[in-house]
């Protein structure tokens, strides 16, 4: 048969427990939040990257026909 202490003890128990998980919860949205700013920074560097290869392609193209012509 539990006590009243028995349900007290188990209360602040589960209290430490879900500050424990609220705790990892916030955590985990920071977490989140930081490697989505890390995906969209790399979104951001794989379009730089594509238009860089466009701009040396063209000045390449362009290069090659004035040599040729």
């Amino acid at each position: 048969m539990w006590t009243c202490n028995d349900y007290v003890r188990n209360a602040r128990v589960a209290d430490a427990d879900a500050a424990l998980w609220d705790s990892m919860a916030e955590d985990a949205m920071r977490r989140a939040e930081f490697y989505r700013e890390k995906a969209a920074q790399r979104r951001r560097d794989g379009q730089d990257y594509r238009e860089q290869a466009e701009r040396r392609h063209a000045e390449s193209a362009a290069a090659q026909e004035g040599s040729t012509a």
